[in-house]
């Protein structure tokens, strides 16, 4: 019959070739000191998006609506350096990763020209991983942070079902809205701070 569904999908792609300020350290004969000039270092990022809906009047009482949801970021670029330094070398950047997707379903109704009933369910994935363009510890002088960054790598990840239902009660003129959610949670996160170590130059 027509009139009965109705779809939709989208999808997004975005490609980005950026360019970051760094600055090259020259040591001097200890190795330690030296010069600096500036550059730029490439800072890439690519983030593919999708998203497909559908809703559905299965009877005129009863609507199903779908929506899934999907993302796969994938960055490279800086984070802050410990002591606050100005500019940071090429080394300080970092690659992340975000990975994303959602599914939802929702059934409405209507038991009465009164009653409106709504249950629901939704699934979240969540993962994000960071890590260092190159390995070895930060080198923080007075006015550049050279080495690998501090704060690498990282993990988080989580998923979280949800369940959730609710009613609409209309008794003359008040409207009486109630319900019940429940949800599930699972998550991890390992934060790699210092971990191949910092040194600070005074």
């Amino acid at each position: 019959a027509k009139e009965k569904a109705w779809w939709f999908g989208g999808l997004e792609y975005r490609n980005e070739l950026g360019g970051l300020l760094v600055a090259t350290r020259h040591p001097n004969a200890t190795g330690l000191g030296g010069t600096f000039s500036n550059s730029y270092a490439p800072e890439p990022l690519t983030d593919p998006m999708g998203t497909l809906r559908g809703d559905w009047k299965i009877s005129s009482k009863d609507l199903l609506t779908l929506h899934y949801g999907i993302e796969r970021q994938d960055a490279t670029g800086v984070t802050p350096f410990l002591s606050g330094q100005p500019i940071g070398a090429a080394s300080q950047r970092q690659d992340s990763n975000n990975h994303f997707q959602t599914f939802q379903a929702s059934w409405t109704r209507v038991l009465s020209p009164t009653l409106l009933n709504r249950a629901s369910y939704s699934f979240n994935n969540f993962i994000n991983v960071i890590d260092p363009v190159n390995p070895g510890p930060e080198l923080d002088f007075p006015s550049l942070a050279d080495g690998a960054s501090y704060d690498s790598p990282q993990l988080t990840r989580q998923k979280r079902s949800q369940f959730h239902d609710e009613v609409d009660w209309t008794r003359g003129k008040h409207n009486l809205h109630f319900g019940g959610e429940f949800q599930r949670i699972g998550a991890d996160f390992d934060l790699g701070v210092f971990r191949s170590g910092a040194v600070e130059f005074i």
